[in-house]
């Protein structure tokens, strides 16, 4: 009897304590949290050295929508998404600056989501693309003119739809 008490003390100590991966928080699912869809609501665009040019979306003139849009993201896994941006556009609007309409959707998959410390980042091929804070979604693009060197900048914003 006495020979069995340690071994059923020692079992108990060893059963009570902890493993290192019994104190680690579970990861929340970065890629669920964001999904959904985004009413845009601010565009930026800046060409070169010219001044930035913002609006409120959607554009209006007239109390006739001019332009609108949508972003949609959707859940691949836990640290990836499918990102959709629609635009929709007036057809007399479209027709006057020369642009297809079929052209105004533009899918970027998949994107990959790192933590930036405060929300998320998106990633395109290990370039940074859009910020995800507190159900708001801003994307940030550049293209440069290979001809002119000059970069165009463009910056949408948008929150999260119930």
């Amino acid at each position: 009897m006495k020979l069995i008490l340690p071994f059923i003390l020692l079992l108990t100590l060893l059963s009570g304590c902890s493993t290192s991966g019994d104190n680690i928080a579970p990861q929340p699912d970065r890629a669920r949290r964001m999904s959904g869809t985004y009413l845009l609501n601010y565009m930026s665009v800046q060409n070169g050295s010219q001044p930035a040019v913002s609006t409120a979306l959607p554009l209006q003139m007239n109390g006739k929508e001019l332009l609108s849009a949508t972003i949609s993201i959707t859940r691949k896994t836990e640290s990836t998404v499918d990102v959709a941006m629609s635009l929709t556009i007036d057809q007399t609007l479209a027709d006057q600056i020369r642009l297809n309409p079929k052209d105004l959707t533009n899918v970027v998959q998949p994107m990959e989501i790192r933590d930036n410390g405060g929300g998320y980042d998106l990633y395109n091929q290990s370039q940074k693309v859009a910020r995800y804070d507190n159900d708001t979604f801003i994307m940030q693009l550049e293209a440069k003119n290979p001809q002119t060197g000059e970069v165009f900048k463009t910056e949408f914003r948008g929150t999260k739809q119930p």
